[in-house]
């Protein structure tokens, strides 16, 4: 700017302008300022990546926002409205080094005081369960030489917990569904947004504890599309050990894998929370329809249904209802 408060743009200072300006992003990041926003000229993914390295040093949730106005695209249009006096041919050229800029998933995430809130009673919920129910203390006990609630698991995520709506990868142009996904304005129009979810119960196996989130059609509709592939079934067919059930996975509902992964045995891949919830809410209506004996214990905070084999679903009493935002993981 010069003393008159005229932009004159300046090439040679274009280096030391975007170091500025992530030096007052991390600064203010520093000072846990919210919300911290990046208002800059971005049109390729290392532009963005120095924000997202600051982002995640901190511990900010991440929200990218395109321009969705009708003439984003349109060279003329963006020529006559720009104030900085942008040559046309610069913003044809920039226009056509814009990359779409997409996540490694979707999902609804957690602030981090709610985080950590929801992790300090999941481990009083732990806690209990292990003192509360002999059979699932002893059979844990068989095969875990350490059963104390603090190291069971590894506690991943503590302070920004998370619900997947969609994992898309890096490959995402290849695959139909996934491009699909990425490019319904549904999902585009959502980023950003608030949406509050609830957290009905959890599951408690040998390898990982997770939130039971109820998710309903009509609130989150196609933002969710973690369903269950092929090789995932395949892992829940092996809860059941006798005879085919391949029909069982029929009585899998909407989101009934929507969850938070609170913790996961070390060495373990975190998707196999979700697996063990889906696993052991199924195990669970098999045994209802097969009229199969139930082990159940009754706490202040949630029933405990046993199911064997260090697989535990526990109905909360009273559902926790929190805010998320809905985003990406970049």
């Amino acid at each position: 700017m010069d003393e008159c408060g005229n932009y004159n743009f300046d090439h040679d200072k274009l280096h030391e302008a975007h170091l500025s300006a992530q030096q007052k992003a991390r600064q203010a990041c520093k000072n846990e300022k919210s919300p911290v926003i990046s208002d800059n000229t971005n049109v390729k993914f290392w532009e963005v990546k120095p924000y997202l390295d600051i982002a995640k040093e901190f511990n900010y949730i991440v929200v990218i926002i395109e321009p969705r106005t009708a003439h984003k695209f349109d060279v003329d249009k963006l020529f006559i409205l720009n104030k900085h006096n942008v040559p046309k041919e610069t913003i044809r050229r920039k226009l056509k080094e814009f990359q779409v800029i997409v996540p490694l998933y979707f999902a609804w995430y957690l602030n981090e005081t709610d985080s950590l809130r929801l992790n300090r009673f999941a481990k009083e919920c732990l806690a209990e369960l292990l003192d509360k129910c002999v059979s699932f203390r002893r059979d844990l006990s068989n095969i875990r030489s350490d059963i104390k609630p603090e190291t069971l698991f590894e506690y991943k995520n503590q302070r920004k917990l998370h619900c997947t709506a969609k994992f898309v990868g890096k490959n995402w142009l290849k695959n139909s569904s996934l491009r699909d996904y990425v490019t319904n304005p549904c999902v585009s129009e959502s980023i950003g947004k608030t949406f509050k979810l609830e957290i009905i119960g959890f599951s408690v196996s040998k390898r990982s504890m997770a939130f039971d989130v109820c998710l309903k059609e009509k609130h989150v509709g196609k933002l969710w599309g973690n369903d269950l592939n092929n090789h995932e079934q395949l892992e829940i067919l092996e809860f059941f050990k006798e005879g085919n059930n391949n029909s069982i996975l029929d009585r899998i509902d909407f989101a009934d894998r929507a969850h938070l992964t609170i913790g996961i045995r070390s060495g373990e891949k975190s998707y196999k929370a979700g697996i063990d919830l889906v696993g052991t809410k199924l195990m669970k209506k098999y045994n209802e329809l097969n009229g199969s004996n139930i082990k159940t214990v009754q706490t202040d905070k949630f029933e405990i249904i046993y199911l064997n084999d260090c697989l535990c679903y526990c109905k909360l009493n009273n559902s926790i209802k929190i805010n998320t935002l809905f985003t990406g993981d970049y």
